[in-house]
């Protein structure tokens, strides 16, 4: 049963921080910064050495990825299984995918894509800073990635209050060939978004004590959104008229998300689409810090606003329920 997903792998995968797109690069190269310190050799490729044996760098990096994925799997086995006793048997459980009838209408299996998604991209990008060509860099990072969530379905197996859940398997998967998509080709990740706006339920607010502290399940408070960058067709500001400056700082896509079914079952739960208009936070602090942030401290803005919204700066001025049947 799919309960961690998104929350804690997107926070994870944060503290990895990607490369800088090429949509950033070119802003800098177009528009510079007077006065802002330039990016050096070091800063760009950390992980490259032509001296035998580790930099510092690499070990740190590497001493990074194992620590986030560890923690991963401390985390899941203190919120699900502290408590529980093992099972017997090892049990395998059909949830469906998006049905009314599910336990979380759907919002669980999206949350294990996107959280597959942002930790196999950060890993991928963390050690691309240790110098890893692209080959095998993707093949550890789907391969850890993919290894710390089927842990979670094998131990959900041994516990009868969840059970193996082949449709999990499958949003894991899925998830870590899209990411492997937007890190062999750029352009994807230029002219995309999938992200995670999160604003914690009232029903979760009133649960949050000890062991209620679970905010992988908190789905009520969650939405799943794809959107398409206005930056990625409006060229640089001194490229264009000033007329469309400001389409070059939104977002528009759709959104995905339930209401009633987690944390708390209600009576009547919801499924919704929506339509998404975002401010691009992330194009908007590449065009203000780029050149005045640190690579490591851009590489993680720019990781943090992709991949989680930031409140306040979306809306939805369409929403429709999905009918039951």
């Amino acid at each position: 049963m799919a309960r961690r997903g998104a929350t804690f792998t997107l926070l994870a995968a944060t503290l990895l921080g990607p490369r800088p797109t090429a949509a950033a690069a070119a802003y800098s190269e177009v528009v510079p910064l007077a006065g802002a310190a330039t990016e050096t050799a070091d800063d760009a490729a950390p992980g490259h050495h032509d001296g035998p044996g580790w930099t510092r760098n690499q070990l740190g990096i590497t001493l990074a990825t194992v620590s986030v994925h560890a923690a991963f799997a401390v985390w899941t086995w203190a919120i699900w299984y502290r408590k529980l006793t093992p099972s017997d048997e090892f049990l395998i459980r059909r949830e469906g995918w998006f049905g009314a009838d599910t336990y979380a209408g759907g919002a669980d299996k999206l949350g294990h894509f996107l959280g597959n998604y942002a930790l196999t991209r950060g890993t991928s990008q963390l050690l691309e800073a240790a110098g890893l060509r692209p080959v095998p860099r993707l093949l550890l990072a789907n391969g850890l990635t993919f290894f710390s969530y089927l842990m979670i379905e094998l131990k959900d197996g041994k516990h009868a209050r969840f059970g193996f859940s082949p449709e999990d398997m499958v949003a894991n998967l899925t998830g870590n060939l899209v990411a492997t998509a937007f890190e062999l080709w750029p352009a994807l990740d230029d002219a995309l978004d999938l992200r995670l706006h999160y604003v914690p339920s009232d029903a979760y607010v009133q649960r949050v004590t000890g062991d209620e502290a679970n905010v992988g399940e908190d789905y009520s408070g969650m939405r799943f959104e794809l959107l398409l960058k206005g930056a990625f067709f409006v060229p640089p500001p001194r490229q264009t008229p000033p007329a469309l400056h400001a389409l070059r700082y939104l977002m528009v896509g759709v959104g995905y998300a339930t209401r009633g079914y987690k944390p708390v079952l209600e009576p009547n739960p919801l499924r919704q689409l929506s339509v998404v208009v975002a401010l691009d936070v992330q194009t908007l602090l590449d065009e203000l810090l780029y050149d005045r942030l640190p690579g490591r401290g851009r590489r993680l803005m720019r990781f943090a606003t992709e991949h989680i919204a930031l409140p306040y700066t979306t809306v939805e001025p369409l929403s429709v329920a999905i009918p039951p049947r």
